[in-house]
């Protein structure tokens, strides 16, 4: 007997994969999950997948760059208005 399919809105999806709602749009354009509109054009829906499963979306992290964040005393803060 197959499992039944669980879909979410894109909010409760990215709540469920505990990341933005942004990266659940990203995952639908990569076609990492599958996702449809309802038969007015919106909203998105998701199927949810089981946490840990070989079918869960992987996050990528992709490349990082550094940030320097000033400190005080470094020069890098205006101080005279």
């Amino acid at each position: 007997m197959e499992k039944e399919k669980r879909y979410a809105k894109v909010h409760v999806a990215a709540k469920y994969y505990e990341v933005s709602k942004w990266t659940i749009y990203r995952w639908i354009e990569e076609g990492s999950v599958d996702a449809y509109k309802n038969p007015g054009g919106r909203p998105w829906f998701v199927e949810l997948k089981e946490k840990g499963s070989d079918e869960t979306p992987q996050i990528d992290p992709g490349p990082r760059s550094a940030v320097t964040v000033p400190t005080l005393g470094s020069g890098n803060f205006v101080t005279n208005f």
